[in-house]
């Protein structure tokens, strides 16, 4: 929202000109500061919707493994961060991970017990969360890159 200033009369003394000037700028910062309450609201009600409609899409849905348990025996055995329950949003993104073919819970849940120690540790992201909430994720962990690389230190190579 770009708006050209007018300027004062230069027939206006010089406290009377930067007084006009300041009005001038207030004025503006007035509908700046409007078009930033409205901004304000309509995010407000975007983000009400939105949380809304993951709990309307997850309400019905029933998961085909029990992701809790399988994912709180890993966390014991390795030490990572438990989960305690499946919110509207986990729900949302397991609902749409198991819409995608790639999706295997079994395997991931294989490759999280080998993870390699040194990528848990150093990332605290790394969990349950981190792995469901996007596909590009999961396939890196099911590719193998988070795992000891043979004959040494482990590298992780972004294609």
């Amino acid at each position: 929202m770009k708006t050209k200033l007018d300027l004062p009369d230069p027939s206006l003394p010089p406290a009377r000109r930067i007084e006009a000037k300041l009005d001038a700028v207030l004025a503006e910062m007035g509908s700046v500061r409007k078009e930033l309450a409205r901004l304000t609201r309509t995010m407000q009600a975007r983000r009400r919707q939105h949380r809304i409609e993951v709990v309307q899409v997850t309400e019905s849905w029933e998961p085909r493994h029990d992701y809790l348990a399988d994912w709180n025996q890993v966390a014991d055995e390795r030490g990572f961060r438990r989960v305690l329950e499946l919110s509207p949003r986990r729900r949302a993104w397991l609902r749409e991970r198991e819409g995608e073919r790639t999706w295997d819970w079994p395997a991931l849940v294989a490759a999280a017990r080998v993870v390699e120690r040194e990528w848990t540790d150093g990332f605290r992201g790394w969990g349950f969360d981190w792995i469901s909430c996007s596909q590009e994720n999961y396939l890196r962990v099911l590719e193998g890159r988070y795992q000891a690389k043979k004959g040494g230190r482990n590298t992780w190579i972004d294609d």
